[in-house]
C-alpha cells in the first residue's frame, strides 16, 4: 500500500511508516481524517505539508523527471491529445 501524501509527505517530522519500528500505516479513511485535522493548525504556522491529498488509481502513473522536461513532454501530450481531438471538430 503506497502511503498517503498528507502523512508521508509531511516536512515535519513523518508520524506513520517513517522507520521499521514506526507504527503501520493506517488505512483509509483514518489517514485522510488525520490529514484533515492536522492541516489548519498547521497552516497557521505556515506549515503545508499536511493537507489531505490523494492520487487514487493514478498515483501509478507518476513519473519522476526534471521539471523543464516534465514540461516538455506535457507540451507534447498536449499536443497530441489536441490533434486526436480534431477529428471531432
Amino acid at each position: 500500500m503506497r502511503p498517503p501524501s498528507s502523512i508521508a509527505s509531511s516536512t515535519s517530522s513523518p508520524i506513520w511508516g517513517a522507520t521499521k519500528t514506526s507504527p503501520a500505516i493506517p488505512a483509509y479513511p483514518v489517514t485522510d481524517d488525520a490529514g484533515k485535522t492536522s492541516h489548519a493548525p498547521a497552516k497557521a504556522k505556515n506549515e503545508f505539508g499536511y493537507g489531505a491529498q490523494w492520487t487514487g488509481h493514478t498515483g501509478a502513473l507518476a513519473r519522476e523527471m526534471p521539471a523543464a522536461e516534465r514540461m516538455a513532454l506535457l507540451q507534447e501530450e498536449l499536443r497530441e491529445s489536441i490533434a486526436g481531438l480534431q477529428r471531432y471538430a
